[in-house]
């Protein structure tokens, strides 16, 4: 096994999955055209599968660290990407729902809130999410105004 196959195993047991758990996983050296100058992994389908980009600097750290227990933080992190991109997996391409499950993940394996990786993620997210297009709203028009009932009719209609 590669040194590189050997970090993302190591991610993989942070999760509790193994190899065979959750769909397959690949590592790519080179990020795709048109994947996000930004992003650490990516989703294609048919077949589903997420891609880790290895040559990214958080894949680079967790490859010199070797092991979770010399770099917490970093595999935190690394399996946390891991998970953001199973979500868009199983939900769809919503970005606000893979960070929230991003750093739901990074809660459950012990990183604070205001811990570096958390703070890290969250700042990920305000910035992919004011990049979105934002949905379309009409404006409805004014109510049309009632002419208000003559006292005459009224008056008409109580007897």
């Amino acid at each position: 096994m590669s040194a590189a196959e050997t970090v993302l195993v190591a991610a993989l047991e942070l999760l509790g999955l193994n190899g065979s758990t959750g769909g397959p996983i690949s590592l790519v050296e080179q990020r795709p055209a048109d994947v996000s100058p930004e992003a650490e992994a990516f989703v294609r389908r048919n077949p589903d599968t997420v891609f880790i980009i290895s040559s990214t600097p958080l894949f680079r750290a967790a490859l010199r660290a070797g092991r979770p227990d010399r770099d917490r933080p970093t595999f935190r992190l690394l399996a946390s990407v891991i998970a953001h991109e199973r979500w868009h997996l199983e939900h769809g391409s919503d970005e606000r729902g893979a960070y929230l499950m991003q750093l739901t993940t990074l809660l459950m394996l012990g990183a604070a809130r205001d811990s570096f990786e958390y703070h890290r993620v969250t700042r990920a997210m305000l910035a992919v999410l004011a990049r979105a297009p934002r949905p379309r709203t009409t404006v409805a028009p004014p109510p049309t105004p009632v002419a208000p009932a003559s006292s005459n009719a009224l008056h008409r209609v109580s007897r």
